[in-house]
């Protein structure tokens, strides 16, 4: 009978000799009592093999997300927890103030209730004091009444008094105004009146020559022929600037009486034919007439013409 181990021996050697195994690989008896396999036995349970790693694979990297998520979900709860503990801290606290609001109400409702007795008493006095106040209010309007009616008294009296002070003074002040207005105006008249005669005495020393005249102009052409000339309106009268007193502010016109000018008359001034301004007659003579101008005299001058309006 063959042992075991002569036929290990003679397995490694056939094994050796078609190249299954090393020289030196040690196999066991089971290994060398095992047929061989075919490649395509080989190729299956590799793919087995990578299936079974793959799918050891899917369910790693499940579990770690599924770990991450648990770890993840346990810091969460941890803050739920840590929330938890400081909303129950301040519910304690709450519920300690609450206690001591309760208490503050219950002291306020007694303070209230004494308040309300103190405020019925107030009421009470107010009450007393409205019919003394009432009371005296009556006393003060009849008082003020009596007040009243000796002030409009006094007031009225007052009024009168200024109204006939007023009158007064503005009486002595119209009289003082116009005794000075008379002054002035009775002196200026007079000082007019001396410059104005003394002016129409020197336009008319001795009468008025016959070229310096005024002659209607409808009639300069008889007069110059010799005929008599006949009444002419006033109106158809021209005649020239004798003289221009600056400081008097008045002029003198060779148009008197004889040719039909009056007192009030009015002229027309004319330059070159153009109208410059318009004159009224204040003083007449016989030849000649004292004029005032609408404009002022600065802008006239001795030798302007000057027509009857």
């Amino acid at each position: 009978m063959i042992s075991k181990r002569d036929q290990a021996a003679k397995l490694r050697a056939l094994a050796q000799k078609q190249g299954i195994v090393q020289k030196d690989e040690v196999l066991t008896y089971q290994a060398l009592m095992q047929p061989r396999r075919s490649p395509a036995k080989i190729f299956f349970k590799i793919i087995k093999v990578l299936s079974a790693l793959t799918l050891l694979a899917a369910f790693l990297v499940a579990g770690y997300y599924l770990y991450e998520n648990i770890r993840n979900d346990k810091a969460v709860i941890m803050k739920l927890n840590e929330k938890s503990e400081h909303l129950t801290s301040e519910l304690a606290t709450l519920h300690d103030k609450t206690a001591t609001i309760e208490a503050d109400v219950v002291k306020n409702v007694k303070e209230n209730q004494e308040l309300n007795r103190a405020v019925q008493a107030l009421h009470t006095t107010n009450k007393e004091l409205q019919s003394s106040y009432t009371r005296i209010q009556q006393d003060k309007q009849a008082i003020e009444k009596e007040l009243q009616a000796s002030v409009k008294k006094i007031e009225v009296f007052e009024k009168a008094k200024q109204d006939l002070q007023t009158q007064t003074n503005a009486q002595i002040t119209s009289l003082q105004a116009q005794v000075k207005e008379l002054q002035s105006s009775v002196a200026k008249t007079q000082a007019v009146s001396q410059a104005r005669a003394q002016a129409l005495q020197q336009a008319v020393p001795q009468g008025v020559p016959a070229s310096s005249i005024a002659t209607p102009v409808s009639a300069q052409a008889q007069t110059a022929s010799g005929a008599q000339p006949a009444p002419v309106a006033a109106k158809a009268l021209e005649g020239k600037i004798l003289l221009v007193n600056q400081n008097l502010r008045f002029v003198i016109v060779n148009i008197g009486s004889l040719q039909g000018a009056r007192v009030g008359s009015r002229f027309t001034v004319t330059r070159d034919g153009v109208p410059i301004d318009t004159l009224r007659a204040i003083e007449v003579r016989s030849e000649v007439s004292a004029c005032e101008s609408k404009n002022g005299v600065s802008g006239l001058r001795a030798g302007d013409t000057v027509r009857v309006q």
